[in-house]
């Protein structure tokens, strides 16, 4: 919840920027490089890690937003809004989840765009609030649809290619960091990317051939296997206690003296006198 509400607030801000960018000072190489910047900034956030595809999505969202906006700006603020969430499409696990993703994304960056459009003219405080509402519409497709991490995704692709006990290791991991990533205390980020990058060098050596591929896979599935281990330790299989011994029955009734409780005497059967008539 944290994390969306953050995401919120930076796309928020970025579209603020973007409302003054046009007028900023510094000549149109530094408002671009500046609306470059930011569109890396939003989709990085967005996806979790600073990758490739987050470069290269977030530095070609302000490129469309200057094509299009003689068109249509709400159409330019929108296809921006959805080139922000492109690069977690590459997180469903699903093709179900795909589906899901991309409509939704497409609704909400529709939604984003309309409405940042139709008040970047008024006053500072609908400005104001027209960024913050097109920002918590983004945030919110995190919320609804959500997906795996990054170092999640990472790990699975991985653990697909190997055919090894680390194979095992992985896929727990995969699923220990989507659960790690919801709690308040932060992850232990340069230990969970050292295992993803373990993974990605010991997929890479899945078909290769030699007796040093195969020490290497040796040495890189003991070392997978440990780390995930620390990261992700296989839950501990306790074993049920013992049943307490039965108390044994005597006379039909339980034998209480055996539990420390006093057990009242049985008093032998009575008879009347016989009737002297």
């Amino acid at each position: 919840m944290i994390r969306s509400v953050l995401l919120a607030l930076i796309i928020a801000a970025c579209l603020y920027a973007f409302s003054w960018l046009g007028e900023a000072p510094g000549g149109p190489f530094v408002r671009a490089c500046v609306g470059v910047a930011l569109g890396i900034t939003v989709a990085t956030v967005a996806y979790g890690e600073a990758t490739w595809t987050t470069v290269a999505v977030g530095a070609l969202s302000p490129l469309s937003l200057a094509a299009l906006e003689a068109q249509s700006f709400a159409l330019a603020a929108s296809v921006m809004c959805f080139l922000w969430l492109v690069p977690r499409l590459a997180l469903a696990e699903t093709r179900r989840t795909l589906a899901t993703l991309v409509t939704a994304s497409l609704v909400a960056a529709a939604v984003a765009g309309w409405v940042f459009a139709s008040y970047i003219g008024g006053p500072l405080p609908a400005q104001l609030a027209s960024c913050v509402f097109a920002g918590s519409c983004l945030s919110l497709v995190t919320i609804l649809v959500p997906v795996d991490t990054s170092v999640g995704c990472a790990l699975r692709t991985a653990a697909a290619v190997i055919q090894s006990p680390a194979r095992a290791a992985l896929e727990r991991a995969a699923a220990a960091h989507r659960e790690a990533v919801r709690l308040p205390s932060a992850p232990r980020r340069a230990e969970w990317g050292k295992l993803a990058r373990m993974a990605d060098e010991r997929a890479g050596l899945a078909r290769a051939q030699g007796v040093d591929a195969i020490e290497a896979r040796k040495d890189l599935d003991e070392r997978i296997e440990a780390l995930a281990e620390e990261l992700a330790p296989m839950p501990s299989r306790e074993t049920p206690p013992s049943a307490e011994p039965e108390i044994p029955v005597a006379d039909g009734t339980l034998a209480e003296e055996s539990a420390g409780a006093e057990v009242a005497p049985t008093m032998p059967p009575t008879t009347s006198p016989p009737d002297p008539r």
